[in-house]
Order: C-alpha cells, then structure tokens, then sequence
C-alpha cells in the first residue's frame, strides 16, 4: 500500500499539466501513487503526459492513468480517481497546480507523528503579476 495517493484530473490543461506531473514526479516521498484521470480532454494533454512520464522511469511503475469515455465533470473525475486509489492518505492536486518537492512527505510525516487523519498546508496564488497568500 503506498504512503499516498495523489489523484489529479487532466481536462483541456495542456499548457500547464508538464509542470504539474514533473513536481510530482520529483517528490522526496518515494512511496506514492500517481492517479491521473482523464476526462475526454480535447487537446494535447495525455500525450504531453505519457512523454513527462517516460522521463521519470523510477515513478513510472506507480502511475495509473484513468481514460473516460465521455466527458464527466469534475466531480465524478475525481471520483474515478477515488475508486481505484490504494493509498493510506488521499491527495488532491489540480492539473494547473504545482506544488513543492517535499510536500507530500511533510503532510504524510505530521499525519503519522500527530495520528491525525486529515492534514492541510498553505496554498499560493501565483499568476504573470506575482505570488499571492
């Protein structure tokens, strides 16, 4: 089982999804599970995936990605993801999101140290003027 289990829906974010999986790839946790959920995304998305993935071949054994055959929502994406995560802890993370090195092993680590089921973190608004709380 692992530690973690990231779920991240993929619909139409083609500029963004490189960044998003590479700063998930690079996590100091080594014992976690990558659940991209593809929703019937239009453009390019999956394919810039798969070509993310192929660089990362010490992550790629704990990589599932989840095809849809229509479109569905956000909701029932993330659902999908849920059904097939065998984590101990479940994470969300937005395909336009990035997020820091060490953050999945900070949050699994206070999780474990304070038996504590639900653990969150600080979230910044960056965009082209700057970084925001």
């Amino acid at each position: 089982m692992p530690k973690v289990s990231v779920i991240v829906p993929v619909y139409n974010v083609a500029q963004y999804i490189e960044r998003c999986a590479r700063s998930l790839f690079e996590q100091t946790l080594e014992d976690i599970e990558y659940i991209f959920v593809d929703d019937k995304t239009p453009d390019d998305s999956i394919n810039i995936l798969e070509r993310v993935i192929k660089e990362y071949p010490q992550r790629e054994p704990n990589v599932k990605i989840v095809h849809h055959d229509v479109n569905q929502g956000l909701t029932k994406t993330r659902n999908s993801g849920l059904a097939i995560a065998t984590g101990e802890y479940i994470a969300h993370c937005d395909s336009d999101d990035w997020v820091d090195e060490s953050l999945y092993e900070r949050l699994y680590n206070k999780a474990i140290e304070n038996d504590f089921d639900v653990v969150a973190c600080d979230v910044y608004s960056v965009s082209e003027f700057g970084k925001k709380n």
